[in-house]
């Protein structure tokens, strides 16, 4: 479960190459949901808070992040309908 309700989040999470970061902390200045922190000299990221909007990958100068697939990944709405059912579901679980 998500710990941040103000956001929707991507069906994508950020993985983190530990191998390849040089704990520059440009992601932790980029992140719009605070869900990078560094323990012990390592990145963390907090996967119930990111959201998956990718900004941190985009500017990261090693390299060292990229987006996978959540576990628990949605399928797309395939028409309206299903769209504004899944919206009404989601307002009924946050509320």
């Amino acid at each position: 479960m998500q710990k941040n309700k103000l956001a929707a989040p991507s069906n994508y999470l950020v993985a983190v190459d530990q191998g390849r970061c040089d704990l520059c902390e440009t992601c932790i200045e980029r992140c719009p949901m605070d869900a990078f922190s560094i323990i012990d000299n390592i990145i963390e990221r907090d996967a119930q808070l990111c959201i998956g909007c990718g900004l941190c990958v985009s500017t990261c100068p090693s390299e060292a992040l990229s987006m996978v697939s959540r576990e628990d990944r949605l399928p797309p709405p395939t028409g309206q309908k299903e769209l504004f059912a899944a919206m009404a579901a989601s307002l009924q679980k946050s509320a």
